[in-house]
């Protein structure tokens, strides 16, 4: 996040989303502003929107591999027995991150 103060002065903080819950992210956003105040240091330009050319973002072999639903069926078997084996663990979860 970043904070302007005035024309010369900028600060910036991070945060990590923990919960998709309304009240947490003013929480957050409100620590977030705190410290962006206490982390002024000379503004420098954000940059403005931009415009890029697209890019081919997969390879057509991973393509073709999710053609008809195949790799997702592995994808889900493979998040179902990685689920079953963390479930047999004592104190250890996924992050939201890494279950989809």
């Amino acid at each position: 996040m970043y904070k302007r103060f005035g024309a010369k002065l900028i600060g910036d903080a991070r945060f990590t989303i923990f919960a998709y819950d309304e009240k947490e992210f003013s929480a957050l956003v409100k620590d977030a502003l705190a410290i962006c105040a206490t982390a002024k240091k000379p503004a420098y330009p954000l940059p403005k929107p931009q415009q890029y050319a697209s890019v081919k973002t997969a390879d057509p072999v991973v393509l073709r591999a999710f053609k008809d639903g195949v790799a997702e069926e592995a994808n889900e078997d493979l998040r179902l027995q990685l689920e079953a084996a963390i479930a047999k663990e004592k104190n250890v979860a996924f992050s939201m991150g890494s279950s989809c």
